[in-house]
């Protein structure tokens, strides 16, 4: 009842914060509590699963505005990766619907398209992620969805297609292709033909899978984990698409970015490191990260923390978040890129 559909129209501007968001959806907190304490106890319960959908929703747009710096296509479908996914792929459907009322809120009515307007489809991709797991669909289109009788005709990203594979994604990226390259081949041999590579297997789309990667609370610079992450973040660079990472502390981002910043360097990405600097105010010494105001505000202590320092190890899942933009690959460069990746 209280993820029920507004019947108002979307704002454009003043939802930047979990109170004026909750306040917008009609979610009257202060009439079922009895203290402030209460208030901001319930408040924090709430902040702890849609801190993965509004994050994501505050960043929506930014996928769509560098997408055609690299494909230059006009597709309404956005293909979204979440790499090393582990509690958002757990969520219930209701509370990634938001993702799509808070993203359509930002942008406005304005933006529906001749097309009917944004259909997005997210990936979870995890060694974590439970095993045959179905895809789910959460449409704004259907009237009855969710117990619901009001269809959401203003909102112009109309719905979010949740697929789930247990794998680490750079095993994924390989297995994909393998598998290419078996079709291929078993096709030109059918045909009489050899295979000839360049022509009949096409590297670039090993880079296209997706319009962009969201990393939760990944780890990348943890020293159990930063291994494992390697040859995923070369992946991810790699391809050139803008990626929203967060992190659940300032050590954590702190971490994170020393691995992101050298593995951006030796993939000669300087002027995109340059960018990533400058979006988050341009001091080449600090950290981009910033701070979330869709975190989660339970706090709690990190068990893989190797810190002396109490305070260090208190977490909150998304406390920080920083934007990697787009690196724009000609599609020379892309393919040279998947060969020397898939080579390793």
């Amino acid at each position: 009842e209280s993820l029920a559909r507004p019947d108002h129209h979307p704002l454009r501007t003043g939802l930047t914060t979990l109170e004026s968001y909750i306040k917008w959806r009609g979610w009257d907190i202060d009439n079922v509590v009895a203290s402030r304490a209460e208030f901001n106890a319930a408040t924090s319960l709430v902040s702890h699963p849609l801190t993965f959908p509004l994050t994501l929703g505050a960043h929506l747009a930014s996928f769509l505005r560098q997408r055609d710096v690299i494909d230059g296509h006009c597709s309404t479908t956005m293909k979204l990766c979440c790499v090393g996914a582990r509690a958002e792929a757990t969520l219930p459907t209701e509370y990634w619907r938001e993702m799509l009322l808070y993203s359509s809120a930002l942008a406005g009515a304005s933006n529906n398209g001749s097309q009917g307007g944004w259909h997005w489809h997210l990936d979870f991709v995890g060694p974590d992620i439970s095993s045959n797991l179905p895809a789910k669909t959460i449409s704004l289109d259907t009237a009855d969805e969710f117990n619901c009788t009001k269809e959401i005709p203003w909102a112009p990203n109309r719905t979010l297609r949740l697929r789930f594979f247990k794998s680490y994604l750079h095993q994924y990226i390989m297995s994909q292709y393998k598998e290419a390259k078996t079709k291929c081949a078993s096709s030109d041999d059918a045909s009489g033909d050899e295979l000839e590579e360049e022509s009949s297997f096409d590297l670039t789309a090993l880079l296209s899978l997706w319009d962009g990667f969201l990393l939760f609370n990944p780890g990348i610079g943890h020293p159990y984990l930063a291994k494992g992450w390697r040859p995923t973040l070369r992946y991810i660079l790699t391809t050139g698409k803008p990626v929203i990472v967060t992190a659940h502390s300032q050590l954590d981002s702190e971490r994170d970015w020393l691995v992101i910043k050298q593995t951006m360097s030796e993939l000669e990405q300087g002027e995109r490191l340059s960018k990533t600097i400058e979006e988050a105010g341009g001091d080449a010494e600090a950290n981009p990260y910033q701070l979330n105001p869709f975190a989660s505000r339970i706090e709690y202590e990190d068990p893989c923390c190797d810190s002396s320092d109490d305070n260090k190890k208190l977490v909150r899942p998304n406390m920080l978040v920083m934007r990697i933009p787009c690196n724009g690959l000609t599609k020379k460069e892309y393919a040279s890129s998947t060969t020397e990746w898939g080579n390793q």
